[in-house]
């Protein structure tokens, strides 16, 4: 880590995280959208020459998370860029163009959380605040119901969230047809509710993907 360098690849994306310089070389036959350069190759590859294009080479992130050929990022600046297939607006743009470079999140600051699910993404502000956009919206929306409740951090799954809150609880709101909000349902929820059978106990860790959550608690009970 001495370069100060964290690189994620996978099937479906690729992120690169330089605090230093952001660049990625590209192979004109491949054009793949989710992987920050235009285009770009499904693995790293050294930049040089005229090959090289530098994507952003002066910004820096805090913090980049990636999901279903999409990824975003907090900037220096607390603000959020995305970037990869938009067909729901998950770029934040206020449109469904999909972007191979990092596009500015619209009506967006002072983010210190960012988690990336299938067809959405949600934001945990400075202000006590979730903001998510997705397939519903192509800005960032308030989350109702959450505001107040020290959410610490959210996990994303296939078109649901969850978050833990101050308190070491767990709201979860979205899609819910096998009952991955929680509440010993299957009837989907746009508004947080609880997770069920969860009373006295404070949950320290939260973890989301596909149709599932799991959580820790400060008993290191799974």
């Amino acid at each position: 880590m001495a370069n100060k360098k964290v690189i994620t690849f996978g099937a479906f994306f690729f992120a690169f995280l330089s605090l230093l310089l952001f660049q990625n070389c590209g192979d004109v036959n491949i054009q793949r959208r989710d992987l920050g350069s235009a285009p770009a190759p499904l693995a790293p590859q050294p930049c040089s020459g005229s090959t090289c294009q530098t994507t952003i080479a002066t910004l820096k992130f805090k913090m980049i998370t990636s999901a279903f050929s999409l990824s975003c990022g907090i900037t220096a600046l607390d603000t959020v860029k995305c970037w990869g297939f938009n067909w729901g607006g998950e770029l934040g743009n206020n449109s469904t163009t999909d972007s191979a470079v990092p596009v500015d999140v619209l009506n967006l600051s002072d983010v210190k959380f960012l988690s990336v699910g299938s067809g959405n993404v949600c934001a945990v502000t400075a202000q006590d605040s979730v903001k998510c956009w997705g397939w519903n919206s192509k800005v960032p929306v308030e989350v109702v119901g959450l505001s107040g409740l020290g959410v610490k951090y959210i996990s994303s799954g296939y078109n649901h969230h969850c978050a833990l809150t101050g308190l070491g609880k767990v709201k979860c709101w979205g899609i819910n047809s096998y009952g991955q909000l929680g509440n010993n349902s299957t009837v989907s929820s746009s508004t947080p509710v609880d997770v069920a059978n969860l009373t006295g106990i404070t949950i320290k860790y939260l973890s989301g993907n596909g149709e599932h959550n799991c959580v820790i608690s400060t008993q290191d009970v799974v």
